[in-house]
């Protein structure tokens, strides 16, 4: 089945696949198949491994103090180990540029939110192949 764009003659209209917006589209992107649901890459990184940084990354750092004993632990506002690092930032994010606590398939340090919105961006611009799920690329 195939739908017509309106307002061109049946001879010059191009003829896209009628396609359900349940049906998954796989996008291939840097060899590696995605699925594109909805509009969206959403990648499950939930098995992956988080990257755990020594030095200059505040996510990671151990450092706390309370100041009672009824306190919670909070981060030093003028730590050594993180917040006033003077050195480079570990594993900047491809992308974005900020320190990232993945890898991608390539072993890129990068945000699962970067990758998911670089493979959007590509696949809706037409950059990527898109298949249906089911069919050969």
């Amino acid at each position: 089945m195939t739908i017509r764009l309106i307002g061109l003659p049946d001879e010059t209209a191009p003829a896209v696949p009628a396609v359900s917006a349940t049906v998954p589209l796989t996008v291939i992107y840097c060899g590696r198949r995605y699925r594109l649901w909805e509009g969206r890459i959403l990648l499950d990184w939930s098995k992956r491994p988080v990257l755990q940084h020594r030095v200059g990354c505040v996510l990671c750092c151990q450092e706390r103090i309370t100041a009672g004993s009824s306190s919670p632990a909070r981060h030093l506002p003028t730590c050594h180990n993180c917040m006033t690092y003077p050195g480079p930032r570990p594993d900047p994010c491809w992308s974005c540029g900020t320190t990232a606590h993945f890898r991608d398939d390539d072993g890129r340090p990068t945000h699962k939110v970067c990758l998911e919105q670089t493979i959007t961006a590509a696949a809706l611009a037409g950059h990527v192949p898109t298949v249906l799920e089911g069919q050969a690329a």
